[in-house]
């Protein structure tokens, strides 16, 4: 309780910072009409970039959980501007490798803020683990990422060339690892073993996401103006904090400017962008599939379409949606305990069954 009560007051603080900036945020957050141009002009102004900035600083007032005992960290780098943290935990079996991407809307985060997490994953599967501080949008929009992703697939592969990669990602990740995979079927290169999402943001394209995730529309998430700063203030009060913003934020327009953030000038409806609507054909050449997200969040309707379209091309997935729970709630143990442990417990026990249909060549 008192580690929430710590995040939560920290929250606040980072909440008032961006009450003060609301002057440079004003374009990002007072919007008309629905049309994906509005966000994608309120995306590039620099109302939004300041807004991103004062968002960094919410992040950076949230402390990072220590990493997991018996997991020793250590940094790489690809090139100049690409690199990020290796996980490798004590008994780590030989050549089992996942490529982690973390999540934060396409505009935050790293491997550091994941931290916790990724060393859970590291223990639970007994793999070594690189997650990749990919480019972060504005500054770096679609297909920057994406690119970074190949990148650090074929960089781990050179490096491990015995090892067997599956490819991990959260939220923002979770779309990197599955964009990630039909990237390599258009280029017909090998795919990973396997593909693990966590509450993946599969679908960015805002044609289609207000009718997809309408059942969301709450008043929260329709909030626009100094209503929006007002609500999250009076939500980072509260022990439900991370349900709440979870909920708004994916949903409402603040959701739809950071998509269009992410892809600018770009197609949403392109595969690369919105993976879940990749065609049958593409998704026949996906590995086994896991997807693990909250029963209730906005973006539980991603992995549910995305399961049934790898169910409809004939490719192995496994879909678990967890009740009572938030975005991402395996960053969240503290709050999610039983929810958390068996959702890592069960990632563990799919990757296990994947390496050891390899190790056999089966």
């Amino acid at each position: 309780m008192d580690t929430l009560r710590a995040l939560t007051q920290r929250a606040s603080v980072g909440v008032e910072a961006l009450t003060a900036g609301a002057d440079f945020a004003a374009s990002f957050l007072r919007l008309t009409g629905r049309s994906p141009q509005d966000e994608l002009t309120v995306a590039r102004s620099a109302g939004f970039r300041k807004a991103v900035q004062l968002l960094h600083q919410l992040g950076g007032s949230i402390p990072i959980a220590s990493i997991p005992v018996g997991v020793e960290t250590r940094p790489f780098q690809i090139n100049a501007y690409l690199g990020g943290l290796e996980f490798l935990p004590l008994g780590a079996v030989a050549n089992r490798i996942i490529l982690y991407f973390h999540g934060g809307a396409h505009c935050m985060g790293s491997a550091s803020t994941h931290a916790d997490l990724i060393g859970n994953l590291a223990i639970a599967t007994r793999a070594r683990i690189v997650a990749v501080n990919y480019r972060l949008a504005p500054e770096h929009p679609f297909p920057a990422g994406l690119d970074d992703a190949l990148e650090s697939l074929r960089w781990t592969r050179r490096r491990y060339p015995a090892a067997a990669v599956a490819v991990a990602g959260d939220s923002a990740g979770g779309n990197l690892a599955f964009a990630l995979l039909v990237q390599l079927a258009h280029l017909e290169e090998p795919q990973p073993v396997a593909c693990l999402g966590l509450s993946p943001w599969l679908l960015l394209d805002l044609n289609r996401v207000h009718t997809v995730r309408a059942d969301h529309k709450t008043a929260i998430g329709n909030m626009w103006g100094g209503e929006v700063i007002a609500a999250v203030q009076k939500l980072a009060a509260s022990q439900d904090v991370m349900q709440a913003i979870s909920g708004a934020y994916m949903a409402g327009k603040m959701h739809d400017v950071l998509a269009a953030q992410y892809f600018q000038e770009c197609p949403a409806s392109d595969p690369l962008i919105s993976p879940v609507l990749a065609p049958e054909a593409v998704v026949r050449c996906f590995p086994p599939v896991l997807l693990h997200v909250a029963k209730n969040e906005p973006l539980c309707a991603d992995s549910r379409a995305m399961a049934a379209l790898c169910a409809r091309a004939e490719v192995h997935v496994e879909l678990e949606q967890y009740p009572g729970t938030v975005h991402v709630f395996q960053a969240f143990p503290q709050l999610y305990p039983e929810a958390a442990r068996d959702s890592i417990s069960k990632i563990g026990n799919f990757l296990d069954t994947v390496w050891e249909s390899i190790a056999r060549g089966s």
